[in-house]
């Protein structure tokens, strides 16, 4: 996950500009001279602090396909990297802290929004580097098409289908280049998916990574043909 593309609930003040394509990312990424950015910053301090969300989780063998990249950027000092449990394909933040109520809520908005969406596969291929966090690009349209039943009002410019494998604590970008740069051309895996899953994930600084919450889940129709 990552705050604040595309509509999502942000968490904290936004961190950069928000990129319109792939290879813009990556472009911005080579030229920059800079140390890149504290994901860890936009977190809450407070024990506790939740954000409920909807993602995709990555199957076993997605999560294996990346094992050589999580082990490399876990070398990387400033680098965390996300641990197996915790990869998915983000598709919106929906709330801070919900209640009960709220959450059924929220399960019960997406089931509306989202009564005729069907399945769609998802190739996972190239790294790349945001601002806060290093990626594998999620090459799918199910989940910009997901975004804009959900929220009308998401930029989906910005909305670039991906999957976190590290988050960053203001890594030297020299460090990241030599870590990312042998899987630029990487094809990781692809998948169908069926299920989005509403997740509760806790969100402090102190627990972000813990295992999230299973809060609801939405069944996608089968894709035609």
């Amino acid at each position: 996950m990552r705050a604040g593309r595309g509509g999502d609930v942000r968490l904290a003040t936004l961190i950069g500009r928000l990129f319109e394509s792939y290879d813009e990312a990556w472009s911005y990424f080579l030229s920059r001279e800079t140390p890149l950015e504290d994901f860890w910053s936009a977190l809450p301090e407070r024990d506790g602090s939740i954000l409920a969300g909807w993602l995709i989780e990555a199957p076993l063998h997605v999560k294996d396909a990346v094992d050589e990249l999580l082990a490399r950027l876990g070398e990387v000092e400033g680098v965390v990297a996300a641990p197996k449990h915790f990869l998915h394909i983000w598709i919106a933040g929906v709330a801070l802290d919900p209640m009960p109520d709220r959450v059924t809520a929220l399960v019960d908005a997406a089931r509306e929004a989202w009564s005729g969406q069907r399945s769609f596969g998802i190739a996972l291929r190239r790294a790349n580097c945001f601002h806060d966090a290093a990626v594998v690009e999620a090459h799918t349209d199910g989940v910009p098409r997901l975004l804009a039943a959900l929220d009308p009002d998401a930029d989906l410019r910005v909305a670039l289908p991906h999957m976190t494998v590290g988050y960053l604590q203001s890594p030297s970008v020299a460090s990241m280049r030599d870590a990312l740069e042998d899987f630029r051309d990487r094809e990781f895996a692809s998948f169908n998916t069926d299920t989005v899953r509403l997740c509760l994930i806790p969100i402090a600084r102190s627990t972000f990574t813990r295992p999230w919450e299973l809060a609801g889940v939405h069944s996608l129709l089968q894709a035609r043909g």
